[in-house]
């Protein structure tokens, strides 16, 4: 698959493409991480109005996923963060991540975080190159060894 003309485009949540996304996102964690550790928000919390979702589109083909819930302290967090297997390294991710952050900027986010584990170190890399530094366990998370917390300041 060639990866020419990459589209980003606001999804419905419940929509088959999102829906697929997402269950090949719980796969791989589940594959990854175990079921035990795969603590991801299900497709109809991800309906809700507080969060955006976007879909990566390769030739009409959904590639890949990212999300936006924004919380009412002026805070955000990057949900079901997925690029499929065969187009990683292609900067889709980047791309995703670069979207989800210009919804943040739009609603006036002060920060922006995210949760991931110790498990996907090409993931921790893609946080990192763009932008977001390690931060302690923020809202509902409790920390432990496993996962770790990344946040990338917006406006102060």
């Amino acid at each position: 698959m060639t990866v020419d003309r990459i589209e980003i485009e606001l999804a419905d949540a419940r929509s088959p493409d999102l829906i697929n996304l997402v269950t090949a996102l719980d796969d791989f964690l589940n594959r990854v991480c175990g079921v035990e550790r795969n603590h991801g928000s299900p497709i109809d919390r991800l309906a809700h109005d507080d969060t955006q979702m976007f879909i990566a589109r390769i030739a009409g083909q959904a590639v890949g996923c990212a999300g936006l819930q924004v919380f009412e302290d002026g805070t955000g967090e990057v949900k079901r963060m997925y690029v499929v297997t065969e187009v990683r390294t292609t900067g889709i991710g980047s791309r995703l991540l670069a979207r989800v952050v210009e919804a943040a900027l739009t609603a006036k986010l002060s920060v922006l975080r995210l949760e991931t584990t110790e498990f996907l170190p090409d993931a921790q890399r893609l946080y990192r190159a763009n932008g977001f530094v390690p931060c302690p366990a923020y809202g509902p998370y409790v920390a432990n060894p496993i996962n770790l917390y990344f946040e990338r300041w917006l406006m102060r």
